[in-house]
């Protein structure tokens, strides 16, 4: 499986590798990932403490994003993120979700190759 950090694309050979990658800042904050086999491919963006995920199936059809699980969160907040290009794209907070849970998940579709439960998805 293959992940890119930011613009930068490297062949992982295990989950310790792929901690490793998970560790980069840009400006000691953001951090825009993507696992991929071909298809499907998920993306992980952080903005500190918080993280935005984004999953394409294989057929690219039905392409979802992570939830917050929070119903009190407005759909109107925005949250910063620099995805792979360097660009920052503003993201509605009812998209966000820990840092903690969008690690788990990440290296939860390293593993298996889907999409699992450590995140609500929509």
């Amino acid at each position: 499986m293959k992940i890119q950090v930011f613009e930068n694309e490297y062949e992982l050979k295990d989950e310790v590798e792929l901690r490793q990658h998970l560790r980069y800042r840009y400006k000691e904050v953001y951090g825009a990932f993507w696992l991929c086999r071909e298809e499907p491919e998920l993306s992980l963006f952080i903005n500190d403490d918080k993280a935005w995920l984004y999953y394409i199936p294989s057929n690219s059809e039905g392409m979802m994003s992570s939830v917050n699980p929070e119903p009190s969160v407005s759909e109107e907040d925005k949250i910063d993120f620099y995805i792979e290009n360097y660009q920052l794209d503003s993201v509605s907070e009812s998209s966000v979700v820990s840092l903690e849970s969008g690690i788990r998940a990440f290296i939860h579709f390293y593993k298996y190759g889907e999409i699992g439960d450590q995140v609500v998805w929509g």
